[in-house]
Order: C-alpha cells, then structure tokens, then sequence
C-alpha cells in the first residue's frame, strides 16, 4: 500500500532507519515549535505576557502529555492491526480509539476549565499573571481537541510505519505557526492571547492536512467493507 512500511522485508539497520531519522527530525522540530510564541511575545510584548506564557506552558504540557499517551496506545494497537493486514480491524480500532480519545479531550477541557483558576491560586500565582495566564489557558482548553485530533494523524501514519509525512506535516505546521503568532500577536497586537489562537489555528490546519494526507496515502484504511476490501479471518 503506497505510504506504508513493511518492516519484515529488507534490511533491518535500513529500515530502522528510514523510520527513526523522521522521528529525530520531528523532535528537533517539536523543540523549535514550542519556542515560537515564547521568542515572538518577548519580542514584540512585555515581559508580563512573557512570565504569563511560562506558566501556561506547565499547563499545555500536563494535557498535551495525556493526549500524547491516549494516542501513542491507540497507534501500538493500529499498527498490531495493519502489520497483520487485518484493515476492518484496523478500521474497527481507528473508530474505538478515536472516540474514546475525544471523550477523554473533552472531559479534561471541561475539567481544566473549571480547575484552572483555583490551581493558580494555590499555587500561589502572582495575581497580576492570573488573568492572562487564564485567558490564554481557556482559549487553549476550547482548542484542546485540535490537539488531539493532530497528534492521532501523527500517530496514525506512524502505525503503518509513515513517519516522513508526519516530519513533513510538522515542518509545514512550523511555518504556519510563524506566520499565525506573527499575525495575531504582532499585527493584531492580542498578546498572550494571540499566541492561543495561533496555535489553535495551526492545529486545526495540520488536522486538515493529516486527513487529506491520508485518505491519499491509505484509502483502503478509512473505506467500508462493502467496496471489496479484504476481510479479517475468521
């Protein structure tokens, strides 16, 4: 299937390779990403929206890491199911695990919603930090499920051993992360609140990416039984 991996056939330090390297790539990246909005609001910003952005980030990385694991367990049990060429199972577990995950999103946004400001106070947050550090949690919250849905397409394209699209997708969404924070926090001048929404609007792009992506790379993977495709045994 064009865009996948078959990790039993050739040479095994090769292949290894030609799936970590991407990985590497998209953690160096991944490093840069996160630094964007951090270098733009210093810049261009005070330092309040700069020490407000500090804080946030302890809370993106607490759900981001949740999601990370929801969707690193669904892509082991994918590709259990893809390298045995069972692709109705495969199908069968994309839906279940899609559906559990965006339950789970939705739940902590509505539990971060609520929790958000009373953590701050006791983790006795400096009271000038508090509002911007809210506002910019409460627009990530509402977005969290972007989030999600972005690093399932990582972890959907990893499980049938494409890893360069994911690398691909992700320098593709750095570029897109410039041009969004330059836009609403210097153009716009919205300030820590600006970088939420570009982060937001980049996720949402990269969703868009990975599922177009996708369908083009594997549509056997997402088309019903009734097309033909071959069936699981027994």
């Amino acid at each position: 299937m064009s865009g996948t991996l078959d990790m039993t056939k050739g040479k095994i330090v090769s292949q290894l390779l030609i799936v970590a390297m991407p990985l590497i790539i998209c953690d160096f990246i991944q490093q840069l990403y996160n630094t964007i909005d951090a270098f733009i609001l210093a810049r261009f910003t005070s330092a309040i929206n700069f020490a407000a952005l500090g804080i946030a980030e302890t809370y993106v990385n607490l759900f981001t890491f949740i999601v990370i694991g929801i969707c690193v367990g669904s892509s082991v049990i994918l590709s259990a199911q893809f390298g045995a060429k069972r692709l109705d199972y495969f199908r069968q577990e994309m839906f279940i695990s899609l559906s559990f995950g965006l339950a789970v999103t939705l739940l902590l946004s509505l539990v971060g919603y609520v929790s958000l400001t009373p953590s701050l106070v006791l983790l006795n947050t400096p009271d000038t930090l508090i509002p911007l550090t809210v506002s910019y949690m409460q627009i990530f919250l509402l977005g969290l499920i972007f989030t999600f849905l972005y690093n399932y397409g990582v972890s959907v394209l990893r499980s049938v051993g494409n890893t360069k699209t994911s690398a691909l997708i992700l320098f593709i969404s750095l570029i897109l992360k410039c041009g969004f924070s330059y836009f609403f926090i210097v153009y716009f001048k919205l300030g820590i609140t600006g970088a939420a929404y570009a982060t937001i609007c980049t996720q949402a792009t990269a969703c868009l990416l990975f599922y177009l992506i996708s369908r083009v790379l594997f549509p056997n993977c997402f088309l019903p039984n009734r097309y033909g495709l071959e069936q699981s045994p027994g």
